[in-house]
């Protein structure tokens, strides 16, 4: 077993000086003979051994100093901060004279976050002229950053480096609180300054990846994460920022691939819940991100942030009540234009448009300049039918966005219900150069040359939205028309079979699921031959879902007819070979 340094040091100081005192005081060999025994047990890694030995001179000379330091500092090795403190303050008490006790009892106090005390006892230490070892100046800086005062962990650390102490970590510690203080430009370079001194020091590749998450940069972050964890570090911290950073850069996949099993490893980390609900969310998966968001806002009911994530995830659920009392909750904390926007949002989804108009201008009144915002307030205002603030808005969009398609397109859509063709169709050969890929944006701006009496521009755009919605019958309905109105008979017949045939299999898929879900639900509930009856209707009204032939599959076992049941999971198979 590896010993702490801190503690190899205090030991060693120990023999050349403290049990000689004790010899001095009458207690000479049976002290000396148990101390070389915890000491050998201590250097050879036998912690266990070495506390049992030194626990024995403790209680044979409570009053010596030497011995309870000698406890301290192997209970410290072991992890066993507190009971390390009690141990050196008892020293401290019996011998007030011993620096180097009293850092050992600052290490262990920092050890278990007593920081104000830990700050209290390296400062006595160095008033006494006691010097700072390396490990020791960390320590200091380390409690008096948790204390509060990382500029005056700053100090600290830079006085060493000016001494010439350049090492990995104490350059990673001095950007760390450097980072704290929110100058993140020079935290950076003096973490790459700790990795140009070692190159292979774990923390300071996590702790520059948070400064560059904090810089948005999330990439290069990622890439620092990826470093810290290829080299061993298989903290809940980093494991969590590592997952944030993969969001950032729109790789919700890869960042639960990371997040998930370190969840696994340590369930209870706060950081991880909410670094995976962030991730589930940003797949598109908002209902498995509720549970993780709703036990994280009860451990942090104040987390601003989180209320406002729960609140959206709700929203993105269909509960939009339960969204807007998260919001409500978030307000309380931090009130902010994100969280107008979304309370806006929110009361949209009720329909209540003059709350939602309210949040968006309170929005707009903290940040003038939000694209969002305003496009948001237009959309608000043309659902309350106002023409003339709806198009002042739209229009304010484009003008601090030119790139954003959806405000040509909704200005498209104002244009065409005033019967304004052509300035419909200009916003909407906008919205169609920005999003080209926008099937029904296609479909609109060829209804709308359609009803301008431009036949063939109305049979381009409705063919490419046709190209980018092969499934929609509207666009061959449209163009069934625009064939119909051009003489071309035999073109609309075909387009509205076309559509005829897209409609029925539209209503036969929403037939199917609606059985699939009523026959999950009965399976749930143990009706199996009710489930049944579900199940056959789905594959009637789909003949071609695998997902419907699996239902019938279960349904089927459930009620003992094993055989079809195969034959029906055979199929699924057949239709969807991924899932096999």
């Amino acid at each position: 077993m590896r010993i702490c340094p801190h503690a190899q040091l205090a030991l060693a100081l120990l023999m050349a000086s403290c049990i000689p005192r004790a010899v001095a005081q009458g207690r000479g060999p049976d002290a000396s003979e148990l101390y070389a025994r915890g000491s050998a047990a201590f250097a050879a890694g036998r912690l266990d051994e070495a506390r049992n030995v030194f626990t024995q001179l403790v209680r044979q000379y409570p009053k010596v100093a030497a011995a309870h330091v000698a406890l301290g500092t192997v209970l410290l090795a072991q992890g066993r901060s507190r009971e390390a403190v009690s141990e050196l303050s008892t020293a401290h008490r019996i011998d007030p004279r011993d620096g180097h006790a009293l850092l050992t009892l600052g290490i262990a106090q920092k050890d278990s976050a007593q920081y104000a005390d830990a700050v209290n006892s390296f400062r006595s230490a160095v008033e006494a002229g006691t010097t700072l070892s390396e490990r020791e100046t960390l320590a200091f800086a380390v409690a008096l950053s948790g204390n509060g005062a990382p500029a005056e962990a700053e100090v600290l650390l830079k006085a060493a480096v000016e001494r010439g102490e350049t090492s990995a970590a104490l350059l990673d510690a001095l950007g760390t609180v450097t980072a704290q203080q929110r100058r993140y430009e020079q935290a950076e370079a003096q973490l790459e300054a700790a990795l140009t001194a070692d190159v292979r020091y774990v923390p300071a590749h996590a702790h520059l990846g948070s400064v560059l998450l904090a810089l948005h940069q999330p990439a290069p972050a990622a890439s620092e994460f990826k470093k810290a964890v290829d080299l061993g570090d298989a903290s809940s911290a980093t494991a969590a920022q590592f997952g944030r950073a993969l969001v950032e850069l729109n790789r919700a996949d890869d960042a639960v691939a990371v997040l998930e099993p370190a969840l696994q490893r340590d369930p209870s980390s706060l950081h991880l819940m909410y670094a995976l609900a962030l991730a589930r969310q940003a797949q598109g998966d908002a209902a498995a991100s509720l549970a993780l968001f709703a036990k994280f806002v009860a451990a942090e009911p104040e987390n601003a942030e989180a209320l406002t994530n729960y609140g959206l995830a709700l929203v993105q659920t269909g509960d939009a009540a339960g969204g807007l009392r998260r919001y409500q909750a978030a307000l309380a904390h931090s009130d902010n234009a994100l969280l107008r926007q979304n309370i806006g949002v929110a009361y949209l989804q009720q329909s209540d448009l003059d709350h939602a108009l309210e949040q968006f201008r309170a929005g707009l009144a903290k940040e003038p300049g939000s694209v969002q915002l305003h496009y948001d307030l237009g959309l608000a205002l043309k659902l309350k039918d106002d023409v003339a603030g709806a198009t002042a808005e739209l229009r304010k969009t484009e003008e601090l966005d030119p790139n954003l398609p959806d405000a040509p397109y909704t200005l498209g859509v104002l244009e065409m219900q005033q019967g304004r063709f052509q300035e419909a169709a200009q916003q909407l050969q906008k919205a169609v150069m920005l999003e080209p890929h926008n099937g029904e944006a296609w479909a609109l701006l060829g209804s709308v040359y359609r009803q301008g009496g431009e036949s063939e521009k109305a049979a381009e755009a409705l063919r490419q939205a046709i190209k980018l919605q092969p499934d929609a019958p509207g666009p061959h309905i449209t163009l069934a028309s625009v064939m119909q109105e051009s003489g071309d008979r035999a073109s609309a017949t075909a387009e509205r079979k076309i559509a005829a045939n897209l409609s029925r299999v539209a209503v036969n898929a929403q037939r199917a699921t609606f059985s699939l879900r009523s026959g999950r639900a009965l399976l749930a509930q143990g009706k199996a031959t009710d489930a049944l009856v579900q199940m056959q209707a789905a594959v009637t009204a789909a003949p071609n879902s695998a997902e419907a032939h699996r239902g019938l599959a279960d349904a089927l076992q459930q009620t003992g007819q094993s055989a079809e049941a195969k034959a029906e999971r055979e199929k699924a198979a057949a239709l969807d070979p991924a899932k096999r």
